[in-house]
């Protein structure tokens, strides 16, 4: 059992609030929090640990150009992350998907047990820093908090925010058609 929290402050909700003082917007921020029902040891490969990731239903529909930033980017991603991202962008035969270390793109608290956790949605959650990439032990006591940050993204309208020169840059423009079995 645990909690989870969006904050989505991008100016584009619907019946949103004027800017703070300082004109900064929190963007997109999700939290959640909770206790593990197993230990998660360091280990000495990055496969022992803590992975999050997701698969689409179908391929993704890029054309030759974007599929080719995207191989660039996802490349540049892994290894800035020392081999902790994952994606591939599937095929005919296979869906996309895509994976990365924990601590690759979150901020975390842990709160031993017997100590009061940080409120979701709270100034102390917000302001978590994060601790660098890097293996994340857990135990089976302690209250995890997780913190999500990316400014880039606004759910509302679909795009992606703050793109030098291409900003706002409709999702479609980069993810392409996502073709699926669902009707």
């Amino acid at each position: 059992k645990g909690q989870f929290h969006v904050i989505h402050d991008t100016g584009n909700e619907p019946g949103a609030v004027k800017p703070p003082p300082d004109g900064q917007r929190k963007g997109l921020m999700v939290q959640f929090q909770g206790k593990f029902k197993k230990t998660a040891s360091m280990g000495q490969e990055n496969s022992t640990n803590i992975w999050a990731g997701g698969t689409l239903d179908g391929e993704l529909n890029l054309g030759w150009i974007m599929s080719n930033v995207a191989k660039v980017g996802a490349n540049f991603a892994k290894k800035k992350t020392g081999g902790r991202f994952v994606i591939d962008l599937g095929s005919k035969t296979s869906p996309c998907f895509m994976g990365f270390h924990i601590r690759a793109l979150m901020c975390f608290n842990r709160t031993p047990e017997g100590e009061e956790p940080p409120k979701l949605g709270s100034e102390e959650v917000e302001n978590i820093a994060w601790a660098g990439p890097g293996l994340l032990e857990v135990d089976t006591t302690s209250t995890y908090t997780f913190v999500w940050r990316v400014a880039y993204l606004d759910l509302c309208t679909w795009e992606l925010l703050k793109v030098p020169a291409i900003s706002p840059l409709p999702l479609e423009s980069v993810l392409g058609e996502i073709k699926s079995g669902c009707a």
